[in-house]
């Protein structure tokens, strides 16, 4: 494909759905790049240091309305002004132009509001509001009425005549086209044929373009490729009276060869490098400096986000609300140890003496006692699981107790056995059956204590043999105390990454993102204003967080609570990473969405949120050491309960070990999305699973440093 267009021309681009007409403006526009050969345009390569394309020497209109359907006309065109660095005035200015000419309404009514059709003329507006000297309008006339078309195709006409502006447009309205000092004829990837209209149908003596044949052979030149002409000179070369005809006819021939080729685009003049390089070293240095990072542009996207915060408030809102809701369970779940657990009880000995002492010492808290009249019926209540283990007392319980005191050295079998207490426990709940064997076990020492005392004995020498001290928190564990810290830092991660992967799924999927990238913002702005206000947004939460657990719901702490914020920040920042890494290799909120819950809910199995780590065999514990959660979760254990500090030993040893993790993610992160300007989205299907990606087993602790 051998193309040249004119500068100040208008250029018609003509062809079928799928015929490669968009694919070829994402070439121009650098948004895709060519196999072989390449694109000039003004004498540059689209994205080179000298180049403005992409960037405010272009307006692109694409198909889709792409727009924020939340904005008003006027903020809508303010933003994309000030992404091209124009003043408030001058923005003013051109929205009272573009409003008058496009018959725009009333510039405060939100663009939701709007017909589709006035939405296309609001794009309209925002593709030509900063004078760029190219414009490429995708399709500019769909959904718009006729008294509209005609005035937008002769305000072109003078732009393009009296400004020298360089238009190139698509259009299923063929006959309009006629409007254009040049056509081009696209299908399947070839351009079959560049002149005038009028020319192409005097050719072929048809009275359309539609009607205009297509040369047998389309692997070679054809003689009109390049010609000079008018579309009057196309219809005339064709024979035709309109510019539908000449289409007709060349679509009728295309279809008889089926041979397919792509040669070298070229957009304007062939020029040898020499000549390139001169004109290089006159261009404006302003564009070369425009290839830093811009506070105009950033400033742009800040204020944008800002907008879309006060107009649709609700995901924030339920962001927040979230959070709150789930500490709040988390806290009325867990908020006490294991109450009322039900144990059966039958006494046999008549009348009850030990027995008696011995219930006493029962925690009435945490054991609820059920007392039953024969040992067969408080077994059936554990196996009908209205009971979780029963006991049996003996008929001489109290007199194999004082056997086995007084007597120790000459203590009978018998005796033995009459001290027993028979247990029948339901094993198939483990954890509340290991409570309830605990709180025994400390009823059966108060009760020997208890005992010796009152037969004169030294208390101390019926007891386990061990001082017991506790160093950190307290001999009375609690099960939310335990969850705490690691459910803290999983809401931070879990809940950033959902909010900022579908926001970016969102932008991508109504093409403000791409529109973005022409404009000329860079991936690093993108990146850092997303951080930026994204992390704003986290700290709130963080605070939230911070202030129900620690000042509502009174969780255990012992450490600093900045050392506690400080954590909670990066564990969101690294969740907020991810799920911007994860909404541009997956470009589906389905794919997404699954994507984010076969990596969360994993981890809060694996990485010691819900039970310890030790549970596992060594080598699947050092594989766990590498997911996101599972340092940060020891780490603020060690905060909350230890009181250390956030510098605490072990982050050291990592931050010192593996300095490179620092900005990793973030260099992975802006590489990702750099690839999306370079390359076309089904392209971005061949990335690894970034559930497999580096950034993905970097834990926060080691940003610290």
């Amino acid at each position: 494909m051998n193309l040249k267009i004119e500068e100040g021309k208008i250029f018609g681009l003509l062809g079928s759905n799928g015929s490669g007409k968009t694919t070829l403006l994402r070439l121009i526009l650098g948004r895709l790049k060519p196999h072989s050969g390449h694109v000039s345009i003004f004498g540059e390569k689209p994205g080179t240091k000298y180049s403005d394309v992409p960037g405010p020497g272009v307006g692109y209109m694409p198909q889709e309305v792409a727009l924020y359907y939340e904005f008003t006309i006027a903020e809508t065109l303010t933003y994309y002004g000030l992404l091209s660095h124009m003043s408030v005035d001058a923005i003013n200015n051109r929205i009272n132009v573009l409003t008058d000419l496009l018959s725009i309404p009333d510039r405060t009514r939100v663009l939701s509001k709007l017909s589709g059709g006035q939405q296309r003329l609001v794009s309209m507006a925002v593709t030509m509001i900063h004078n760029p000297r190219l414009l490429i309008l995708d399709e500019p006339t769909v959904g718009v009425d006729s008294l509209i078309r005609q005035r937008i195709w002769a305000y072109l006409e003078n732009i393009s005549k009296n400004d020298g502006v360089t238009i190139i447009v698509t259009t299923h309205y063929i006959e309009e086209a006629k409007s254009s000092s040049f056509v081009g004829f696209v299908s399947n990837g070839y351009l079959l044929a560049q002149s005038s209209p009028q020319q192409l149908m005097d050719q072929h003596r048809v009275k359309t373009l539609e009607e205009t044949p297509f040369p047998s052979d389309v692997t070679q030149p054809i003689a009109v490729q390049r010609g000079e002409g008018s579309p009057q000179q196309l219809m005339d070369q064709y024979r035709v009276k309109t510019l539908e005809e000449v289409y007709y006819k060349l679509a009728i021939i295309r279809r008889r060869s089926r041979r397919m080729s792509l040669n070298p685009l070229l957009f304007n003049e062939e020029r040898d490098a020499q000549e390139v390089e001169t004109e290089n070293k006159k261009f404006n240095k302003s564009v070369a400096n425009d290839r830093f990072l811009s506070l105009d542009r950033m400033s742009a996207l800040l204020w944008r986000n800002y907008l879309k915060l006060t107009r649709s408030p609700l995901m924030f809102i339920c962001f927040y609300i979230l959070t709150a809701l789930i500490i709040t369970l988390m806290s009325l779940v867990f908020n006490q140890n294991f109450n009322d657990l039900p144990i059966a009880i039958y006494n046999g000995e008549q009348p009850p003496e030990l027995t008696d002492l011995f219930m006493q010492h029962i925690d009435k808290h945490i054991i609820d006692v059920k007392l039953y009249n024969s040992s067969q019926e408080a077994m059936e209540s554990v196996i009908s699981g209205n009971s979780i283990m029963s006991l049996e007392f003996s008929t001489n319980f109290s007199l194999g107790v004082d056997e086995r005191f007084q007597s120790p050295q000459d203590v009978s079998e018998q005796a033995i056995l009459d001290s027993q207490v028979k247990l029948v426990v339901d094993m198939s709940r483990p954890i509340t059956t290991g409570v309830a064997n605990l709180a025994l076990l400390k009823t059966l020492n108060s009760f020997i204590k208890n005992y010796s005392l009152a037969l004169d004995y030294n208390p101390m020498a019926y007891t386990l043999p061990f001082d017991f001290n506790a160093i950190y928190y307290s001999f009375d564990p609690s099960f939310k105390d335990f969850i705490a810290p690691g459910m803290l830092l999983a809401i931070q991660y879990g809940l950033n990454m959902v909010l900022t992967g579908f926001i970016f799924i969102y932008e991508q999927k109504g093409g403000c993102l791409e529109r973005c990238f022409v404009t000329g913002v860079k991936p690093i702005e993108i990146i850092l204003v997303q951080v930026l206000w994204f992390t704003a947004v986290l700290v709130v939460q963080a605070v939230l967080s911070l202030v129900l657990s620690f000042y509502v719901f009174n969780f255990t702490i012992t450490g600093s609570l900045w050392d506690v914020l400080l954590m909670l920040i990066l564990q969101g920042i690294h969740g907020m990473i991810f799920g911007m890494i994860t909404s541009l290799t997956v470009h589906n909120d389905y794919n997404v969405m699954m994507v984010m819950v076969l990596t969360t809910l994993p981890l809060w199995m694996i990485s010691g949120l819900i039970w310890p780590l030790e549970s596992l065999s060594d080598l699947a514990q050092s594989l766990c050491r590498f997911l996101p959660l599972t340092i940060p979760t020891e780490s603020m254990r060690a905060m909350m309960f230890r009181g250390l500090s956030s510098i605490y030993a072990k982050m050291i040893h990592l931050s010192i070990n593996e300095p490179h993790v620092s900005v990793a993610p973030y260099v992975l992160n802006h590489s990702v999305l750099k690839f999306t300007i370079k390359y076309e989205s089904t392209m971005l299907n061949q990335l690894p699973d970034p559930g497999h990606g580096i950034a993905y087993y970097f834990t926060p602790h080691r940003f610290i440093l």
